[in-house]
């Protein structure tokens, strides 16, 4: 198994909410690195849709949407992951509040931070 670092995972993760075609090749890098199941499964809760489904299909992710859910995941990155997938969950979390709250009136925020207790 390949590690990935949080660097990496960002690229991966837009190149998988970009184009057809760079969707494919994301698909392709991902399957050649051997990635770990969680971080596998931290780009498939990404996804929505049409993408989510052709992405558990692949890397047969056989995981119900309960066990998926955000609080689901930290409990298994918590007990199982290291601490580049730590990091990388954080990075989602963080990313799913600002889509939440940076569309109204918190537009005064540039950045946020989180520290979740591991």
């Amino acid at each position: 198994m390949i590690k990935m670092n949080l660097e990496e995972f960002k690229i991966t993760r837009k190149q998988l909410h970009a184009t057809e075609e760079d969707f494919e090749l994301a698909l392709e890098n991902i399957d050649n690195l051997k990635l770990s199941q969680n971080i596998k499964v931290l780009f498939c809760k990404d996804l929505s849709f049409n993408r989510r489904h052709r992405f558990r299909e692949r890397f047969e992710i056989t995981l119900e949407e309960r066990e998926m859910s955000t609080g689901e995941m930290f409990e298994t990155i918590k007990s199982t992951g290291t601490d580049d997938e730590k990091s990388m969950f954080t990075y989602l979390v963080e990313n799913d509040i600002k889509k939440g709250f940076f569309n109204g009136d918190f537009n005064f925020m540039n950045e946020l931070k989180l520290d979740l207790k591991w």
